[in-house]
């Protein structure tokens, strides 16, 4: 190998590793804004007609009513405004028709419609701004979304003896406990409805005290409770540690993609055994694996790429890694 400088390759590394987290970022944006289209629109839309009327100083509403028919001499022959007059045949002094035709002739009333534009406009604006805010936000024990570090530290204080009391009390107070999807390697979401709820109580505040025993594992209280009224109740959730095999995947075979840094070279490898409802992101960043002799507890990160699959990317130690120079 020729020698190299070391920060050289950390250099390429480092566009690299800008360029995935850019890439990220960027199908992050993308699916929260398709999750939630409604308040993005919204958003958009309120921002970019506000844009327009300051860059054009307020032609904006002039050329909105002349689209509609308000001409500068009268409803247009053919337009939607002529033919909304010839329903309503007589224009009363002070009505909203005649207020937009007033506007368009150049009258007073064109200051206060640009103003009502702009409260509108910005209004709408705001509203999905404040809807965006509020679909990014799970409050602990209202959202089936749990991070990582949340759920098992909820898991560790929370676990208890499944005594035969706890699985008799389970069968009065919960309804049966229904598995859904996996959420880690070895982990699988559990969800049942609060029956009984003391007279007087809240709902919520039962559903989030009250113990119960899924799949033969006690637990002091629920990871989470969510608020599904009236048709389901409330509904309490777990994430129960588990041995089926489809909580179990696997690496598919190891490919190697070439020194990546100083030191290290770069596997990757396809999740298999994984399903629709799974949480995929979380099932590839918490499986275990062996690459080249060596055990690591998780990828380094992951990387989906939708119908192809989810991949674990690698970054492991290697000798003969020690920069992007070609052999002499």
């Amino acid at each position: 190998m020729k020698t190299c400088d070391k920060r050289d390759c950390r250099r390429r590394h480092f566009f690299n590793e800008v360029f995935r987290w850019v890439k990220k970022a960027l199908i992050d944006i993308g699916v929260f804004i398709y999750e939630n289209y409604l308040a993005a629109a919204a958003l958009f839309v309120g921002i970019s007609v506000l844009v327009t009327m300051i860059i054009t100083s307020g032609a904006l509403i002039p050329a909105a009513l002349q689209i509609v028919g308000f001409g500068a001499k009268g409803p247009i022959a053919g337009s939607l405004a002529s033919a909304i007059q010839s329903l309503i045949k007589t224009v009363n002094v002070g009505s909203v028709f005649a207020q937009l035709q007033s506007a368009a002739m150049g009258g007073t009333a064109m200051g206060e419609i640009q103003k009502m534009a702009t409260i509108a406009f910005a209004s709408l604006g705001v509203v999905g701004a404040v809807r965006l805010i509020g679909a990014g936000y799970k409050p602990f024990g209202q959202g089936p979304d749990f991070e990582q570090a949340e759920w098992k530290s909820w898991e560790r204080k929370s676990r208890i003896r499944s005594t035969p009391e706890l699985v008799n009390r389970m069968l009065h107070i919960w309804g049966p406990p229904t598995a859904q999807g996996c959420v880690a390697y070895g982990y699988r979401e559990y969800r049942a409805p609060i029956w009984f709820v003391p007279k007087g109580s809240d709902p919520m505040s039962a559903c989030l005290q009250t113990s119960a025993s899924i799949e033969g594992i006690g637990f002091e209280t629920p990871l989470g409770c969510t608020d599904q009224r009236p048709k389901n109740g409330v509904v309490g959730t777990w994430y129960v540690q588990s041995n089926e095999t489809r909580c179990l995947p696997r690496w598919s075979e190891f490919e190697d993609e070439g020194c990546m840094q100083y030191g290290t070279r770069r596997m990757f490898s396809r999740l298999i055994g994984i399903h629709r409802k799974d949480d995929w992101n979380t099932m590839c960043e918490t499986t275990p694996a062996q690459v080249r002799d060596r055990h690591f507890d998780a990828p380094t990160y992951c990387d989906d790429k939708g119908i192809l699959g989810i991949y674990g990317i690698f970054d492991i130690p290697d000798e003969e890694c020690e920069c992007y120079c070609e052999r002499a």
